[in-house]
């Protein structure tokens, strides 16, 4: 998307797996909704860690999870090098997908839907997709595929 179409906020396009979808620009709603994404995943590392030391003395148990606890607490920031890390990941790529595309496609309203598309796609393949009609290309450095790259990109 470029010049006009980017500051009015027009909505764009993306083809996935063949299908064309009508995609939404991203907004800095869209961002502050990956941001909490990434908070709420961090707090899933508790009971990860519960899981793994279920079969330790209960002293230690609480130790554990106490650290847990103050590890998630303090991880209530996403900075810069988290939400690029994230970006570059599946989970992420599908996430920001979903963002984009499920007030205009019905059938994609809930993240489950995006995923198993997403699953069908290869990462390089979907992150430039993804990159290039969010208009995260521009934005990226050495980390990320550039337009260029992503439009060599193919099916």
């Amino acid at each position: 998307m470029e010049g006009l179409q980017r500051v009015a906020g027009a909505a764009g396009t993306i083809t996935l797996a063949g299908k064309e979808f009508r995609c939404a620009q991203i907004t800095l709603g869209h961002l502050s909704e990956v941001e909490a994404y990434i908070v709420s995943q961090r707090a899933g590392f508790i009971d990860t860690v519960a899981e793994q030391i279920k079969n330790l003395p209960r002293d230690l148990q609480d130790r554990f999870i106490a650290a847990s606890v103050k590890q998630a607490q303090s991880g209530r920031t996403v900075s810069r090098e988290d939400m690029r890390e994230f970006l570059s990941t599946r989970e992420g790529n599908c996430y920001l997908l979903w963002c984009m595309i499920r007030d205009a496609q019905p059938e994609y309203k809930h993240l489950a839907s995006v995923i198993e598309l997403c699953n069908t796609i290869p990462i390089l393949t979907l992150e430039a997709k993804v990159d290039v009609a969010a208009g995260l290309s521009d934005a990226k450095n050495s980390d990320g595929l550039a337009a260029s790259q992503a439009e060599a990109v193919t099916e």
